[in-house]
C-alpha cells in the first residue's frame, strides 16, 4: 500500500494512504481554499436552488392547472432527499357561493411526465366576512413544505399546480399571482 506523508508547519504530519483495492481511485482537490469533505454527513445540505416567478396565469378548472412556479435541481447522490419549500399567491372570484383553493407539487424527472407528490393543500373560504352572504375576490398565500425521496441523479423539476372550485364542485374564476405577486420555491438536496 502506497502512502504520502505531509509534514505539518510546526509539528506532526498528515498521512495520505491509498486503499488496498485493485483499480484506480481519483481524489480531486477543489480549486479554492477550504476543507475537503469526502463523505456525506446525514442531514448536510449539499446544494440549494432558488426559483421565482412574477408571471401569473388563469386557473378556472376543476382539475389542477400548472403554475409558472417551477424549480429544477439535479441531485449529486441517488439516496439524497429533496426538501421543497414554496409560497405562491392565488386569487379566486366567486359571486354565487363559497369555494376551495387547492394546490399541490408535481414532480417530473428528466423531462418525463409529471406526477403529484406530497399532500394536497386545500383552503376553504366561505366568503370575505365568513358569513355566507357576501362573495367576491379573495387572495390567499399558499405555502407548503415537502421532503421528497426521488432516488435519482437526473434533473428533477418541481411545479406547483392549483385549482379553484365552488362548494358545488364547479370551476371558479381564479389565478396564480393575482395582485402582481411573486411565487418562490427553494429546493435543498439533503444528504442521507
Amino acid at each position: 500500500m502506497s502512502s504520502i506523508s505531509i509534514l505539518g508547519d510546526t509539528s506532526g504530519s498528515v498521512l495520505l494512504q491509498a486503499p488496498a483495492i485493485s483499480g484506480s481511485t481519483t481524489l480531486t482537490l477543489p480549486a479554492k481554499s477550504g476543507t475537503a469533505l469526502t463523505t456525506q454527513t446525514t442531514g448536510t445540505v449539499i446544494q440549494t436552488v432558488f426559483a421565482s416567478t412574477t408571471t401569473g396565469n388563469t386557473v378556472n378548472s376543476t382539475s389542477l392547472v400548472a403554475s409558472n412556479l417551477v424549480g429544477t435541481i439535479t441531485p449529486q447522490y441517488s439516496n439524497s432527499k429533496i426538501l421543497i419549500m414554496y409560497g405562491i399567491g392565488m386569487t379566486a372570484t366567486n359571486t354565487t357561493n363559497s369555494f376551495n383553493i387547492r394546490n399541490q407539487i408535481y414532480r417530473s424527472i428528466s423531462g418525463g411526465s409529471a406526477g403529484f407528490i406530497g399532500t394536497l393543500c386545500n383552503m376553504y373560504s366561505l366568503d370575505a366576512r365568513n358569513a355566507g352572504t357576501i362573495y367576491g375576490q379573495q387572495y390567499f398565500q399558499c405555502c407548503q413544505n415537502y421532503l421528497d425521496s426521488p432516488a435519482t441523479t437526473s434533473a428533477i423539476s418541481y411545479t406547483v399546480y392549483g385549482s379553484v372550485t365552488s362548494q358545488a364542485g364547479s370551476a371558479v374564476s381564479g389565478d396564480f399571482l393575482g395582485f402582481n405577486g411573486i411565487g418562490t420555491m427553494v429546493l435543498q438536496e439533503i444528504a442521507q
